[in-house]
């Protein structure tokens, strides 16, 4: 890239930046709106409150309601599927890591209409910084990961994603939980270092069709099928681990789909329309 727009900020005459993009101080939520409804909204709720107090931003739940209503009325405004993604950064201010009093958080609202995906193809990478403890969806862990993938351009070949690992623990996807289905049950690694409290990963367990354990490498000749879950994209099965080719239609996947059917908030099928399965 030869040219790049500039913006000069001039705090004397009162400019300033909105904290998400200084110091990356925020946290977002990412969710559909199906026919009006949020599946497990409340989760979604009490996560993000979780990660703003982590930060310092402290915003009320009543506020943080009002926040996910504005969402659900800015989607159903666009359609009866649509993906929001709801961000609320420390708000803005001049120069200094020091959030002045009374900041006033800022909360930004993006829609779009659910692209259909394609079954993934995934490829252990060892991630090459510390993990840490995710409670939620911080900006700042992104951005690392953004920096963490110039570490995998000769580990990840073309049309792989990475499935992140660290000393032969496997981890997630870089934005979904993983599962995986070993011929007897479905399994997910326990919360820890690196794994976010995904809201259908917390469902799946609730409805107890998922079971926790801590996966790895010694697991790659037992994987019968896996898929990689958000509240974004659902459920979306793996067909490539590495060279191990897996099934996208395995049996195992209905009692996933069973698990999710018929609550507010999920998609008729309880999995995504895949582009080239």
């Amino acid at each position: 890239m030869s040219m790049i727009e500039i913006k000069i900020i001039d705090q004397s005459s009162g400019e300033q930046l909105d904290r998400g993009l200084l110091y990356a101080e925020a946290c977002f939520e990412t969710f559909r709106v199906i026919d009006g409804q949020v599946f497990a909204v409340d989760y979604h709720i009490r996560r993000m409150q979780l990660g703003l107090a982590a930060l310092g931003i402290d915003i009320c739940q009543k506020a943080l309601q009002d926040g996910f209503e504005r969402c659900v009325q800015a989607a159903t405004q666009k359609g009866s599927d649509v993906l929001v993604r709801f961000t609320i950064s420390g708000g803005l201010s001049g120069w200094g890591l020091n959030r002045p009093q009374h900041l006033q958080p800022a909360a930004y609202i993006h829609t779009m209409v659910p692209l259909a995906q394609a079954a993934q193809h995934l490829m252990p990478v060892e991630y090459p910084f510390p993990m840490k403890d995710r409670p939620a969806k911080f900006t700042a862990d992104y951005g690392e990961f953004l920096r963490a993938r110039q570490y995998w351009k000769t580990q990840c070949p073309e049309g792989f994603h990475p499935l992140l690992c660290q000393q032969g623990r496997w981890i997630s996807s870089a934005t979904a939980n993983i599962l995986l289905f070993d011929g007897q049950q479905w399994l997910t690694p326990p919360i820890g270092p690196g794994v976010l409290p995904g809201t259908l990963r917390q469902a799946l367990l609730a409805a107890g069709c998922v079971g926790e354990k801590e996966l790895g490498d010694h697991f790659m000749e037992h994987v019968q099928a896996m898929a990689c879950i958000n509240s974004g994209a659902w459920i979306v099965p793996v067909s490539q681990l590495a060279e191990r080719l897996l099934d996208v239609n395995h049996a195992a996947f209905a009692a996933l789909h069973e698990a999710l059917a018929a609550r507010p908030g999920v998609p008729a099928m309880s999995t995504v329309r895949l582009a080239d399965a």
